[in-house]
């Protein structure tokens, strides 16, 4: 019994110091501090590779929205000489809104066209909006447009040097900034070049 007694008192802990308890509680607290900043920074740092990925990501798109690669490389409508790209078709479309806006703010009234809205939220008629109204209506141009031009080109029809320089004269006058980032200049020259050899011809 004495022996058991005394076996279990060798087994009881020593109870430390309290300066050295104190000191292990602190470097405890101080290695926990540590793993949660080594952790919020994998996460800081996950979380800034997700942002820079998504930036790369969007910079990337923009870019190319502002190259215009893909409206120059898809063809809304063509012939078979004569091909109008979305660039183009943007134009049109731009111009003949602003024949509509040129009307006057009576008639815009008058048909429920307002500022408020895009165009494809007002509504010309039934389930057509004004957006698709005008789309339908380049469209139906623009096929009158492609027959005109290739009957000029059979008969050998260009502009001559009066018809060009007044190209230039409205070419100047044109601000890109009016249409879809990426359209040029040159799709606009194009796009007008087209209307004038039709109109020429017709």
């Amino acid at each position: 019994m004495a022996n058991s007694k005394k076996l279990k008192k060798q087994n009881k802990p020593k109870q430390l110091p309290t300066h050295v308890e104190k000191k292990r509680e602190q470097e405890r607290a101080a290695a926990k501090k540590a793993k949660r900043r080594r952790i919020w920074k994998r996460i800081g740092i996950a979380a800034g590779t997700v942002v820079l990925t998504g930036g790369i990501v969007w910079g990337v798109f923009t870019a190319v929205q502002k190259s215009g690669i893909l409206l120059h490389n898809r063809i809304a409508m063509s012939s078979e000489h004569y091909e109008v790209n979305n660039a183009m078709m943007d134009y049109y479309y731009v111009e003949l809104e602003k024949a509509l806006c040129a009307s006057g703010q009576g008639y815009l009234n008058y048909v429920g066209v307002g500022p408020e809205k895009s165009r494809k939220e007002q509504i010309y008629q039934g389930d057509t909006t004004w957006f698709d109204y005008l789309m339908q209506t380049v469209t139906s141009n623009n096929e009158q447009m492609l027959v005109l031009l290739e009957e000029a080109t059979a008969q050998g029809m260009t502009l001559d040097d009066t018809e060009k320089a007044d190209m230039e004269q409205k070419l100047s006058g044109i601000n890109l900034e009016d249409y879809a980032p990426g359209v040029r200049m040159e799709d606009v020259r194009k796009a007008v070049e087209y209307s004038l050899i039709a109109t020429k011809y017709s």
